[in-house]
């Protein structure tokens, strides 16, 4: 659950294949009245811009983007997430810098396991008083 234009929302994401052609089906449905359980439904169908890895939607931002990120840990790097701004119709790209390895447990090698976190509203003050 999340909020999207400060109504309480789900959001489901979907890959698929078809015709050699992928593409990300992003579900959001908003709660438009809680007393009578109304609801209301959006879709988004963007195409795919890795074929390699898979995306998953994590969160949006208060501006409305929605938050996508690698369904698992990494494999490779250089480490990104994709805003996808549903009024241009445009995504894009954002590195995450300072990861530089993957420490596996030695219990755990299976890193189809792992996932990745993502909170975009995050901000840290490394000042000091």
């Amino acid at each position: 659950m999340t909020s999207y234009e400060g109504k309480l929302a789900i959001v489901h994401s979907k890959f698929s294949e078809s015709d050699g052609l992928s593409t990300c089906r992003i579900d959001l449905w908003i709660l438009v009245d809680a007393a009578k359980h109304e609801w209301s439904n959006k879709v988004f169908v963007l195409p795919c811009w890795n074929t390699e890895l898979s995306f998953q939607v994590f969160c949006l931002t208060d501006a409305g983007e929605f938050v996508l990120a690698p369904a698992t840990t990494f494999r490779e790097l250089p480490f990104y997430v994709l805003y996808y701004d549903p009024k241009k119709n445009a995504v894009r790209r954002v590195f995450i810098e300072g990861i530089t390895e993957l420490k596996l447990s030695p219990w755990d090698r299976d890193l189809d396991r792992r996932t990745i976190s993502i909170f975009p509203g995050q901000v840290q003050n490394l000042m000091f008083l």
